[in-house]
């Protein structure tokens, strides 16, 4: 390889990082993990979800619809229902939003979708979705 083949190599080389870098600096992106929803998150929304004080219910609710639970007077679901939230279902929608399939058992069972945002590190309920 000659000498000046090399340099205009070279000098494409720094040309095409410092655009990707532009790139990033412009658009924000960035290599970040994906969000993900552990076995023991979902189990812990499970629990909040179906718990018999309003209390541990508003623990996995997000912070800025725990006041319209509190005004709601009554539990998220009957009582004697059961969660099951499948973690393997879980899909990000963005970087601190996603959705989980869960099935609720008991009094009045159905499908769900949950809609979930990330506070803290802490994925919390923001919605729902009947699913047929």
């Amino acid at each position: 390889m000659s000498r000046r083949r090399a340099v205009v190599i070279a000098v494409a080389g720094v040309l095409a990082a410092v655009v990707a870098g532009l790139i990033v600096a412009v658009t924000g992106v960035k290599n970040e993990p994906l969000a993900v929803l552990t076995p023991g998150q979902a189990a812990h929304l499970a629990r909040g979800l179906s718990a018999p004080a309003m209390s541990e219910q508003a623990a996995v609710v997000a912070a800025e619809l725990r006041p319209q639970l509190a005004d709601g007077g009554g539990p998220l679901l009957p009582p004697g229902s059961r969660v099951r939230v499948s973690d393997r279902t879980f899909h990000a929608t963005s970087a601190g939003t996603g959705v989980v399939q869960a099935v609720v058992s008991g009094p009045k069972p159905g499908r769900w979708q949950l809609l979930l945002t990330k506070e803290n590190g802490q994925w919390l309920l923001i919605g729902t979705r009947e699913m047929p």
